[in-house]
C-alpha cells in the first residue's frame, strides 16, 4: 500500500480486486494448458511491471510554497576545549532509546525481514513516533534536532545496524533526504517538502541516491547528467542500490551540472522516471531498487546546494555506512564471545584454545580500532574542521576489517556459520555491503578516496594552481617503446652502459660504433653525434664522477705491476696446486685429479682415515694456478 497508515487509495483498492480476479482464474479448467497459461503468466507480468511503475508515480503531492526568508539551519555543536569523544547526556538519551529498539524489535525481526525484503509495519510506526527520521532537522521546522551533531547520528546508527543494518538503513533513508534539505536547501525548498516528513500521521518517505551502476563507482564524476534547457533540467541516467525506491515519494539524486557534481530533488510524480527492483547481497530488509530517469524535466530550482555540499554530503554518507559497519561488528563480538564461552569440544569450551582466543581477540582490537576513527571523525564535523582524511580511513577500515570480522565469525560457528539458524551469515552479507557500495572495491588501492587525494600533495599542488583540489594531478602516461623498435636510442643506452664500465675496454665500444656505421653507410645517428662530443669532452668520467670513478675497479692495462711478495705469494699457490697433483690416494695409488675429488686425512682417525671434502675438477686447479 502507498500509505501505510491512512485509508486505502483508488489504486490500492484496484490491486487488490486485481488480485482476487486472479485468484480464481487460477483454479479454471482451461489454465491447465501450458501455452495458454504461459500467454497468460507473461500478461501478469507485463502487467504488474507497468502496475509498478504507476505506482511510483502516484506518490505523495509537495505543494510549493514560496518564501522570502532565510533559510532555517541547526546550530553547530559547541566545542569542546580537550580532546573528548565522551557522549552528552542528551546524546546518551537518544542512544539509550536506539538500543531499546534495536534489541526489542530490530533483532527479533532481522531474519524475517531479510526473507521478505521489507521492514515490518510494527517497526516503522514505532521509528515514526520515536522521529528518527527527523533527527537532523532543526526544531523550528518540526524536527527534534536543536544543534547539528555527527556524534548523535553516528551514535543511534550504530546501535541500530547492531539490532540490524538492512532495517537500519531502511528506516533512516527518509531522514537522509531531510537531513539534506535542512542542511542545504533554501527556504522555499525547505517549506515546501519538510512539512511532509515532519507529520506524525503519515509522514513521506525518501531515498537519496548516490550510488551508479557501474565498475569503480566515483560519485565526484557521474555517468548521470543534467542537461539545462530554460529554466528545466533534462536528467537522464540510473542510480543502483537506493534504499526503499519502490515506496519513495521523493528523490534526491546526484548529477552532473554544468561539469560539477549537485544534488537534484525530483518527486516521485515526474514524467520518465522509473524504478525497479535492485536485490543485493546483503542489507535485503532495505529493499534496494534502481533508479532510471528518461528525460526527467525538473525546474532548475530544485537544485539542492551547492558543489561543495554535494561533497560534504558523500563524505557525511561514507561516515555513515562506517558507523552501520561498528554496529554490526558489535553485534558480532558480542555473539561470538558468548558462543565460544558456551559451545564444548572434547571437554572444555572452545574459547580455552588459543586459536579460538585469538581469533576473538582480533575482532575485539579492529573493532575498538575502527569505532575510535569513526568518533573522531564525527567530533571534527561537530568542531567544523576538515574530516576528509579520518573519513576516508574510517571508510578503508570499515570495508576491509568488516568483511574479515563477518568472516571470522562464520568460520568460529562452524556448520552453524553457514546457516541461517544463527544471524552470522546474514551479519556476514551486511558486513560485505560496507565495503561495496557507494565507493566500488575496497581493493582499488592503486586510485585511492578521493579526500585522501585532495588533502595530500597532489591536493595541495592543485589549491596553488587555482584547480579543483578532487581532481589531482596526473602526468599523462607515454606509451613505452622497446629500444629495439628504437635504434637510436638503444644504441645510446649500451653506449652509456659500456662507459660506465671501462674496465671493458675501449675498443669493443669502437668495435660497435663501427659496426652500425658500416651499416648504415658510414653516417650517425643525431644522439651518436651528441654522444661521441660528450665521450670527447669527458672521455673516462661518461655518466659518473670522479668520486664514483675513484672507487671502481680500474682497468687491468692500469695496474700496477705486482711487487716482491704478490710473485712470492703467487709462486706459493701454485706449488701447493701441483703438489695436490702429484700426492697419491688409496692403496693403488690413484690421484685426485683422476677422480675429481679433493681428500684430506681425518685427524681424528691418525691419520689412516680419508674423507672427500668437496668435489673439484682438473680445471678448478688449474683456474686457481
Amino acid at each position: 500500500m502507498s500509505d501505510l497508515t491512512g485509508k486505502p487509495s483508488l489504486l490500492d483498492r484496484g490491486q487488490a480486486l486485481g488480485l482476487r480476479f486472479i485468484t480464481k482464474a487460477g483454479g479454471l479448467e482451461a489454465m491447465k494448458n501450458p501455452k495458454l497459461r504461459g500467454r497468460v503468466e507473461k500478461a501478469l507480468y507485463r502487467g504488474a511491471k507497468e502496475g509498478f511503475r504507476v505506482q511510483t508515480a502516484a506518490g505523495r503531492q509537495f505543494a510549493k510554497k514560496p518564501s522570502s526568508d532565510s533559510p532555517t539551519r541547526t546550530s553547530p555543536t559547541k566545542p569542546r576545549r580537550e580532546f573528548d569523544l565522551t557522549p552528552t547526556e542528551d546524546q546518551e538519551m537518544i542512544r539509550g532509546v536506539a538500543r531499546e529498539l534495536a534489541e526489542e524489535l530490530l533483532r527479533p525481526a532481522g531474519a524475517q525481514a531479510d526473507t521478505d525484503r521489507q521492514i515490518p509495519d510494527e517497526i516503522r510506526a514505532q521509528a515514526g513516533e520515536l522521529g528518527l527520521a527527523t533527527l537532523g532537522v532543526p526544531s523550528d521546522l518540526g524536527g527534534i534536532a536543536d544543534e547539528r551533531s555527527a556524534v548523535t547520528g553516528v551514535l543511534v546508527l550504530e546501535e541500530l545496524a547492531r539490532g540490524d543494518m538492512g532495517i537500519a538503513v531502511g528506516l533512516l533513508a527518509s531522514g537522509a533526504v531531510a537531513t539534506a534539505i535542512a542542511s542545504y536547501g533554501d527556504a522555499t525548498q525547505q517549506q515546501t517538502y519538510l512539512p511532509g516528513f515532519t507529520d506524525e500521521n503519515a509522514p513521506a518517505t525518501g531515498v537519496l541516491a548516490l550510488m551508479e551502476p557501474q565498475p569503480l563507482f566515483d560519485p565526484f564524476r557521474l555517468q548521470t547528467t543534467a542537461r539545462s534547457e530554460g529554466e528545466d533540467l533534462v536528467l537522464n541516467g540510473i542510480k543502483a542500490l537506493a534504499p526503499g525506491a519502490d515506496s519513495a515519494d521523493l528523490f534526491v539524486v546526484s548529477a552532473m551540472v554544468d561539469d560539477e557534481p549537485r544534488l537534484v530533488i525530483v518527486e516521485a510524480g515526474a514524467q520518465g522516471l522509473e524504478v525497479e527492483p535492485d536485490p543485493a547481497m546483503g542489507v535485503r530488509a532495505a529493499r534496494t531498487g534502481r533508479i532510471h530517469l528518461i528525460d526527467v524535466r525538473v525546474p532548475r530550482a530544485n537544485l539542492l546546494g551547492t558543489a561543495e555540499d554535494h561533497r560534504d554530503a558523500v563524505r557525511r554518507g561514507r561516515l555513515a555506512w562506517a558507523a552501520a559497519a561498528v554496529g554490526t561488528a558489535q553485534a558480532v563480538l558480542d555473539h561470538v564471545t558468548q558462543y565460544t564461552v558456551e559451545r564444548k569440544a572434547f571437554g572444555e569450551p572452545i574459547g580455552y584454545r588459543q586459536a579460538v582466543a585469538f581469533t576473538v581477540a582480533d575482532i575485539g582490537i579492529e573493532l575498538a580500532a575502527l569505532r575510535l576513527v569513526v568518533w573522531r571523525a564525527a567530533s571534527l564535523l561537530d568542531a567544523d574542521r576538515d574530516a576528509s582524511a579520518q573519513i576516508a580511513h574510517a571508510r578503508q577500515l570499515a570495508a576491509k576489517h568488516g568483511a574479515v570480522i563477518g568472516s571470522n565469525a562464520v568460520q568460529l560457528l562452524g556448520g552453524h556459520g553457514f546457516v541461517k539458524e544463527f544471524d552470522n551469515e546474514r551479519w556476514y552479507r551486511d558486513l560485505r555491503a560496507t565495503g561495496m557500495l557507494e565507493e566500488g572495491c575496497w581493493c582499488d588501492r592503486s586510485r585511492g578516496p578521493q579526500e585522501v587525494r585532495s588533502a595530500g600533495p597532489s591536493g595541495r599542488l592543485a589549491r596553488r594552481r587555482g584547480l579543483p583540489a578532487d581532481q589531482p594531478q596526473v602526468r599523462p602516461r607515454r606509451a613505452r617503446v622497446p629500444a629495439r623498435a628504437r635504434p637510436d636510442v638503444g644504441a645510446d643506452r649500451r653506449a652509456q652502459r659500456l662507459r660506465r664500465q671501462p674496465g671493458r675496454g675501449r675498443a669493443r665500444l669502437d668495435q660497435r660504433r663501427g659496426v652500425r656505421e658500416a651499416r648504415r653507410g658510414g653516417r650517425r645517428s643525431p644522439r651518436e653525434e651528441g654522444a661521441g662530443q660528450q665521450e670527447r669532452r669527458q672521455p673516462l668520467l661518461g655518466a659518473v664522477g670522479h668520486a664514483d670513478l675513484s672507487r671502481r675497479r680500474r682497468p687491468h692495462a692500469e695496474h700496477p705491476a705486482p711487487g716482491p711478495r704478490q710473485r712470492r705469494d703467487r709462486r706459493r699457490r701454485q706449488r701447493r696446486a701441483e703438489g695436490a697433483l702429484r700426492q697419491p690416494v688409496g692403496r693403488h695409488g690413484h690421484h685426485r685429479a683422476r677422480h675429481g675429488l679433493r681428500l684430506r686425512r681425518h685427524p681424528h682417525h691418525g691419520g689412516q682415515g680419508r674423507r672427500r671434502v668437496r668435489p673439484q675438477r682438473r680445471e678448478d686447479l688449474r683456474h686457481r694456478r
